[in-house]
């Protein structure tokens, strides 16, 4: 168990993790068992049985929410030795990705003030080596989503990108990314044929094109997608856009015109959107 102990609290040092975070896991360790811990890791690190492993993970452990945090890091400490370092791919990669646990807790903590893990349902994807983040933007090798028979590309292999909340959308990093990722994928991963890359997010919703400026980081990162479909009633872009999620409308802050924009849009009962597309440089 002291190595299992030591594995977590050296990642969670890695990752700068609040000291609280780790006092807290710290206590929480004497409270589970090394063949729970093991068992779990095995199953978050395979990825046809992640998804329902952490499934499992946030019903038992929904009230503890630093338990489930704990075995989670532990799989991710685990994913190092098992899924990067036989690839060859470097710890800067790992620790750039994994670092979504620390983003993650962050996230919560502005919304509500409290140290919180609520992301299980999304953490599998990096345990388990879908996503990698690369540079600015994070890759997750998956399959085309259903409704676009036209293209001829459903359930064929491909890439789906992430927007990491901290990432930096200046055009020279994003152009930066994709090709570091066409090159991680040809080295790293030679086997696997991707079609396209796609993105399904609130950054596409072309309402941001009628409120932001034409030269905006928003809506160069926007241009370099072909749009297949648009959702307007989605309203994922809240916490994003404000920092919060509450149902005060009329509190939202207003210090950025994309603010600004969006509250007058909610505040007359629409919404910001949202759409998917395809990278199309």
């Amino acid at each position: 168990m002291e190595e299992i102990v030591y594995k977590i609290k050296n990642l969670a040092g890695d990752l700068d993790f609040p000291e609280a975070v780790i006092e807290q896991m710290m206590m929480e360790l004497e409270s589970i068992s090394s063949e729970v811990l093991e068992q779990y890791s095995r199953e978050l690190l395979d990825a046809n049985k992640a998804k329902a492993a952490a499934k499992k993970i946030d019903e038992v452990y929904g009230e503890e929410p630093f338990v489930a945090l704990t075995i989670y890091l532990y799989a991710a400490s685990q994913s190092w030795l098992k899924i990067y370092q036989p690839l060859k791919i470097p710890r800067t990669v790992y620790l750039a990705t994994m670092n979504a646990f620390t983003r993650f807790i962050h996230e919560h903590f502005q919304v509500t003030g409290k140290y919180r893990f609520d992301r299980g349902f999304w953490i599998w994807r990096y345990t388990s080596g879908l996503i990698f983040r690369i540079g600015e933007l994070e890759y997750e090798r998956t399959y085309f989503p259903k409704g676009h028979k036209e293209l001829k590309l459903e359930g064929k292999q491909c890439l789906s990108l992430h927007i990491p909340s901290d990432a930096d959308l200046s055009r020279n990093k994003i152009r930066d990314s994709y090709e570091s990722a066409i090159r991680f994928f040809e080295l790293y991963f030679p086997d696997y044929h991707y079609q396209v890359m796609y993105t399904d997010t609130w950054l596409l919703s072309p309402n941001l094109t009628k409120w932001l400026k034409q030269d905006s980081k928003i809506r160069l990162f926007a241009a370099d997608y072909r749009l297949l479909s648009v959702d307007e009633q989605d309203d994922s872009g809240v916490p994003w856009i404000f920092g919060r999620v509450d149902a005060h409308v009329q509190d939202y802050p207003e210090k950025t015109s994309l603010q600004r924009q969006a509250k007058q849009q909610l505040l007359a009962g629409a919404h910001i959107g949202s759409a998917l597309g395809i990278l199309s440089l």
